[in-house]
C-alpha cells in the first residue's frame, strides 16, 4: 500500500478513518478539529467527557476512536497536553504513539485512513518530522493525506 496526496476537503474524505490531533483540555476550536466538532457533535461530546473525567497527563498518548457512520470513524489523537498561541504544543512522541494505534486499528479491520496535510503543525510541530513519522507508521495502510485540509 502507498500513501497518496489528495487535493480536497479532509472532512469530506471517503476513507474509513478521519485522523486528527486533539489537545487534552477539551477544546476543538480551530482547523480540522473545529470541522470535526461541527460535522460530528457526538464525537466532540465523547471527547469532552474524556477530558473532564480523566487526568490530562494520562490522556496524552491515547486515542479515542468514534464510530460516526457505517464503516466510518473519527480518530482523536491526544497529541497536545494544552493549546494556545505560540510555542510548541504538539508532543511528537504522543502523536506518533497515537498514529501507531490508529495504524494498528486500520490494519486489524482493513480500513483506509485520511490524514490532514500538516497534521500537528497548528500545535507547532515541524511538518517534515510529522511527514516522516506518518510515512513510516502507515507504510502498510491505505492512506491519503488531504492537502487542503481546511476546505
Amino acid at each position: 500500500m502507498s500513501m497518496r496526496f489528495v487535493n480536497g476537503s479532509f472532512i469530506d474524505a471517503k476513507e474509513n478513518i478521519l485522523v486528527h490531533q486533539v489537545n487534552c483540555v477539551g477544546e476543538m476550536a480551530e482547523g480540522v478539529s473545529e470541522q470535526i466538532k461541527e460535522r460530528y457533535p457526538d464525537v466532540y461530546s465523547e471527547y469532552r467527557v474524556m477530558c473532564i473525567t480523566q487526568d490530562r497527563r494520562k490522556l496524552l498518548n491515547s486515542v479515542l476512536i468514534c464510530k460516526v457512520d457505517e464503516n466510518k470513524y473519527v480518530a482523536n489523537i491526544f497529541g497536545q497536553l494544552s493549546y494556545g498561541w505560540g510555542g510548541k504544543h504538539t508532543n511528537l512522541i504522543a502523536l506518533e504513539t497515537g498514529l501507531k494505534k490508529v495504524a494498528e486499528y486500520a490494519q486489524n479491520y482493513h480500513l483506509s485512513v485520511a490524514i490532514p496535510y500538516m497534521l500537528g503543525c497548528e500545535g507547532g510541530a515541524s511538518w517534515s518530522e510529522v511527514e516522516r513519522i506518518v510515512a513510516r507508521v502507515f507504510a502498510g495502510v491505505d492512506t491519503c493525506l488531504y492537502i487542503q485540509a481546511n476546505n
